[in-house]
């Protein structure tokens, strides 16, 4: 009887060029085609250097926990010192009927590293983002897009 040895998870490897997670049997990069031995950051060990592993959700981050009465420029006061954004940049989700917020926001950025280095710096903030009293809870928006 032969036990199955299970793989590592992280032997994908993250593209320098653009910041693209890509399957570690993948000899370029999927988005833009740089060869692995370029764009490779991580390796055996399976950590990359600066990324969290969850930059395959793409360039957008979600802020939760978001005040009814929150406003945009509010959510671009408090991101102004770490990313240079636009209103163009946040969604405010809002309720249809009462028109307050429902609680959240998407930041789209230019590219998935950008929003990588984006989420780093807002998840080790000590104190952590706060927003209109209310403490704001960041993580990588998944794609409702199949």
């Amino acid at each position: 009887m032969h036990y199955s040895h299970p793989r590592n998870k992280y032997e994908d490897w993250l593209c320098n060029t653009c910041g693209l997670y890509n399957f570690r049997r993948r000899l370029k990069c999927f988005r833009c085609g740089a060869a692995k031995v370029e764009g490779e950051a991580s390796s055996v060990t399976g950590l990359p250097d600066l990324q969290p592993t969850g930059d395959f959700y793409g360039d957008t981050i979600i802020l939760r926990n978001i005040a009814p009465l929150t406003t945009v420029e509010a959510i671009l006061t408090a991101l102004a010192p770490y990313a240079n954004l636009s209103s163009n940049n946040i969604r405010l989700i809002k309720d249809k009927q009462t028109g307050q917020n429902r609680g959240f926001a998407f930041v789209q950025l230019s590219s998935p590293l950008e929003a990588s280095q984006l989420l780093t710096i807002l998840q080790g903030l000590q104190p952590p983002l706060k927003l209109d009293g209310k403490t704001i809870g960041v993580d990588y928006a998944k794609s409702a897009r199949k």
